[in-house]
């Protein structure tokens, strides 16, 4: 018969072979996931970390507790920060779309490459010597730089180094046109000392250093290192050579002193053995002048009978702080140098 009042009588449950055929248990709910990544936390139950991680996170807007700590009892490094950064976890299921098969009939169409995502890039701690110089390239941000190129005949400077070269070899130095330039630098300082000068630091005074400590730009593994060559106006091409040697390399073991990086008065940057013909160097902090060397090469020049002769020609790159040094001054001082090195015989008169 129906069922009476609207109700429905329960289905039967099902045979087979004429016995009832039992459902299987439902399985047990799952236990709540632990957290990806074990970190380490205070008694409180807070993520322990630095400020500096802290920070780190918080430019990144990421969670401690997605990552996985590396240090002490877990403790999350900005080492752990930055691995995370550079490597992104693409979430279960997800296909980048720059690794999605092309659509049918697209083939042809595809870019032969595609760029990385941005959370590819690979990220790396500034430590060392490059941390310095980025400090100190941002402190002279704010110094009027002026500029003043040329380029110089170094005929002389050239058939100089090569007559000294077997002496230089018998006291076991290497000996490249860097020395020469230092020295003739050093003389040019001398009759020009404006040059050989700084600003006070509340910019009230000129102060004039008792030495030419000039300094040499070297190239390193952890970036750009300038120590200084002390006391040139008293030192033999010999000995300028045997002191760059030293200076050099010290700065690529990593092993520099603090008295070989204080007390610059004036930079030379070498861009030349790289490279280059003109540059646009940056000062140092407490000095005034800076000047970059392109590579010397042959080229052809008039002579003072407007005959077209092999020179060999340096161009040269000069920055100096426009607060205290005025462009006629910097062109008289690149004048003498050059002077100096067409003819390195006249730097005889100056030497003591």
């Amino acid at each position: 018969p129906p069922p009476l009042n609207g109700d429905h009588a329960p289905p039967k449950p099902p045979k087979l072979n004429g016995a009832p055929i039992t459902p299987p248990p439902l399985p047990a709910t799952a236990p709540a996931a632990p957290p990806a990544h074990a970190v380490a936390t205070d008694a409180a139950g807070k993520p322990i970390a630095t400020p500096a991680v802290r920070g780190l996170l918080k430019q990144h807007g990421l969670d401690i507790t997605a990552l996985r700590g590396t240090g002490k009892g877990g403790r999350v490094t900005k080492e752990d920060v930055l691995a995370h950064l550079g490597a992104p976890q693409p979430s279960p299921g997800h296909t980048p779309a720059s690794q999605a098969p092309p659509a049918p009939g697209d083939e042809g169409r595809q870019p032969l490459w595609s760029p990385q995502p941005a959370g590819g890039d690979r990220v790396e701690p500034v430590r060392g010597y490059m941390r310095t110089m980025i400090k100190t390239m941002q402190a002279q941000a704010s110094v009027p730089h002026m500029g003043l190129s040329d380029e110089y005949e170094v005929d002389g400077a050239v058939q100089l180094r090569a007559a000294l070269l077997p002496a230089a070899e018998r006291e076991g130095v290497r000996l490249s046109h860097l020395p020469l330039v230092i020295k003739a630098i050093s003389v040019a300082l001398t009759e020009h000392p404006e040059v050989n000068a700084r600003l006070s630091a509340d910019l009230s005074s000129v102060v004039h250093p008792p030495h030419h400590n000039v300094g040499v730009a070297i190239e390193t593994g952890r970036g750009l290192v300038v120590p200084n060559v002390k006391c040139v106006e008293k030192l033999s091409l010999i000995e300028i050579a045997r002191e760059v040697d030293r200076l050099v390399a010290l700065a690529r073991s990593e092993k520099l002193g603090g008295d070989d990086l204080k007390g610059g008065t004036i930079t030379v940057s070498n861009i030349g053995a790289i490279g280059g013909t003109y540059a646009a160097p940056v000062l140092m902090p407490g000095e005034s002048c800076i000047v970059a060397l392109g590579a010397i090469a042959k080229l052809p020049r008039y002579d003072e009978e407007d005959k077209l002769v092999p020179r060999m020609v340096m161009r040269v790159s000069y920055a100096a702080d426009h607060r205290l040094l005025q462009g006629s001054v910097l062109a008289r001082f690149s004048n003498r140098v050059k002077e100096l090195l067409r003819d390195p015989r006249l730097m005889m008169a100056s030497l003591r």
